[in-house]
């Protein structure tokens, strides 16, 4: 048998010519000879079958010839191939991968004190490559693109933002990294042989945690946004009951036609139970914390907490309703910040098309009981108090308020 790494050719008979790969539909390969139930590196010609099936070419190249040797559909790369039984013999089919080809899908969870990163080991591997990239100050350092001095591969007993890492397959424990550790750490994962960095991190989907500080009567630590989808993101999957004192306070601000600002849905932590502060009923499945909203925490005790799930990229796109001469409270989005100085920032944020003379943004400050304000005057954003350019940055873990000085737009992000 001729033998070319990481290539299958199956000879079919068309049905149809509409069948192609490249033509959106099914591939069919006639009766005859069965094929065979193990493919490995090489080259194979795949006849029919008609009572068997199942099997899933991974990874590689596969090129799909007809009869008379004539390719179909051009190269299908990456993702998982599947051939499944038909009526005729053996359908080829085409499932869309859960991540990009050569890219692991990671998903974050607490353990005690410890971050716990899970794979599929039977899709991914046992242990493919993991990488960490570690920012110390928590107000939002992720980046996509790869940095070989930022995202580090990350082996048994290595020590990652101080604390070590252990790695069993299916599964990678970061020690000590809930409530402490550093401020903020992403991972991503490669399949194993996997070399070119450069290529493949910016399309792997990361999973990281940031710490936020909760103080009693400091309204500037009490504003929070979230960067991160986990699960539903309900109340009860964003902010674990067993880390929060009992009596803390989650205030959601309502936003739609007929509402003010002051109109907010409120969360009590009662009994290890969100609960409606004013029908007792239970919200941990139906209340949302939204990376496009921001919230307010009242706390009755001082409280470290780490937040934590997949990382909302800019291809994720959010939207908030900002209300019409209104404040509305918003959250960041993204887990790295904004510079409100920057002469770009509108087109980043995408709010050049909205945006208008007045618009204001408020920034809870960090040690006291106000803010600090920027306001939007002469096609860029100033410090209101100074009317200096704004030196605000929107950044994690904060929330935040716009004040629209007209008729209110939704914000898509």
């Amino acid at each position: 048998m001729n033998k070319v790494f990481n290539k299958i050719i199956i000879p079919i008979f068309f049905i149809c010519s509409a069948f192609a790969i490249g033509f959106g539909g099914p591939l069919v390969i006639m009766a005859g000879t069965a094929i065979a139930d193990k493919l490995e590196n090489g080259e194979y010609i795949l006849y029919d079958t008609i009572n068997s099936g199942g099997m899933t070419l991974q990874g590689g190249e596969y090129i799909l010839k007809d009869s008379k040797g004539e390719a179909l559909g051009g190269v299908m790369k990456g993702g998982d191939y599947s051939l499944t039984p038909g009526i005729l013999g053996v359908l080829v089919g085409v499932t869309t991968p859960e991540v990009p080809p050569g890219t692991v899908k990671l998903y974050i969870s607490r353990d005690n004190l410890d971050i716990k990163i899970t794979w599929e080991a039977s899709k991914y591997g046992a242990i493919p490559q993991i990488f960490a990239l570690v920012g110390n100050d928590g107000t939002g350092l992720y980046q996509n693109n790869y940095d070989a001095q930022k995202w580090v591969p990350v082996a048994n007993n290595d020590t990652v933002g101080t604390t070590s890492v252990t790695i069993n397959p299916g599964s990678l424990k970061h020690l000590n990294q809930v409530g402490g550790g550093a401020a903020e750490i992403y991972y991503k994962g490669l399949l194993s042989g996997i070399n070119d960095y450069a290529k493949y991190i910016p399309s792997a989907e990361a999973v990281g945690k940031v710490n936020v500080a909760f103080s009693v009567g400091v309204i500037g630590s009490n504003y929070l946004s979230y960067p991160f989808i986990q699960g539903n993101n309900s109340i009860k999957e964003v902010l674990d009951v067993n880390s929060f004192p009992e009596g803390t306070k989650i205030y959601s601000q309502m936003t739609g036609p007929n509402k003010d600002q002051y109109d907010f849905d409120v969360a009590k932590l009662v009994n290890k139970s969100w609960l409606n502060s004013f029908n007792n009923q239970s919200v941990d499945d139906t209340l949302k914390i939204l990376p496009e909203k921001s919230y307010m925490v009242q706390i009755p005790l001082n409280t470290k907490y780490t937040m934590l799930g997949k990382v909302v990229i800019d291809s994720d796109e959010r939207t908030t309703d900002i209300m019409t001469y209104k404040n509305t409270y918003f959250g960041n989005c993204r887990a790295w910040a904004y510079n409100l100085g920057d002469v770009n920032v509108n087109t980043l944020l995408k709010l050049s098309n909205d945006v208008k003379a007045g618009d204001k943004i408020y920034y809870p400050n960090d040690t006291e009981y106000n803010f600090d304000v920027s306001k939007y005057s002469d096609g860029k954003w100033i410090n209101s108090f100074t009317n200096q350019p704004s030196t605000m940055l929107l950044k994690l873990p904060k929330g935040y308020m716009y004040y629209r000085d007209g008729n209110g737009f939704s914000w898509a992000r």
